[in-house]
């Protein structure tokens, strides 16, 4: 059974696989240098808690994972960056809203871009979302590998999948009244 939800708000954690020591983040042409040292979080060379920065589909925050002075990896998210200190690396999480999260997940679990899959991804997708937090007491819900769902921010979505979020807005799964178990597998 179909249902409609209400939107809801998700935090990520967002590239912690690569367990990063120095990252860039830039919105709006601003970059803020951040590393790891002594355990502590360095923000454009002083110590901070955290540091927060929020994009736009618009202008999107840039994250520039470092290895020594080179990049090792750079994605793009709308949503809001958050960076702290937590077990020896830099944590970052996306805050957004799951019509915005969506997009980047559902290209990236369902295979090619046939609109009934994808609208049928959509929906799984956001079921899973709105069961509630995999990760309670890790300050997120979801983190972005196959664990939870996989997320990439802007770049894994496609117009495909964007389409399909909006066309099944709100649109969850519904078993004897309650949320459904969507499990899935990634691309099946």
């Amino acid at each position: 059974m179909l249902y409609a939800l209400a939107l809801l708000a998700v935090k990520l954690s967002v590239l912690g696989i690569f367990a990063p020591t120095r990252v860039n983040l830039i919105v709006g042409g601003k970059t803020r240098a951040l590393e790891l040292r002594g355990g502590a979080l360095l923000v454009d060379g002083t110590p901070q808690g955290s540091v927060r920065v929020s994009g736009t589909p618009a202008v999107p925050v840039i994250v520039t994972v470092l290895d020594g002075s080179r990049s090792r990896i750079t994605r793009r998210f709308a949503g809001t960056i958050e960076a702290r200190a937590a077990g020896g690396a830099i944590a970052l999480t996306d805050e957004l809203s799951d019509e915005d999260y969506l997009p980047g997940t559902v290209a990236l679990e369902a295979a090619g871009d046939h609109p009934e899959a994808q609208r049928a991804q959509a929906v799984l997708a956001r079921t899973f979302l709105a069961r509630g937090s995999r990760h309670p007491g890790a300050g997120h819900d979801l983190c972005d590998l196959t664990h939870c769902q996989t997320f990439r921010g802007f770049d894994g979505e496609t117009p495909a999948a964007r389409a399909a979020v909006a066309a099944t807005a709100g649109q969850v799964l519904l078993f004897q009244g309650r949320l459904a178990d969507v499990y899935f597998t990634a691309v099946c």
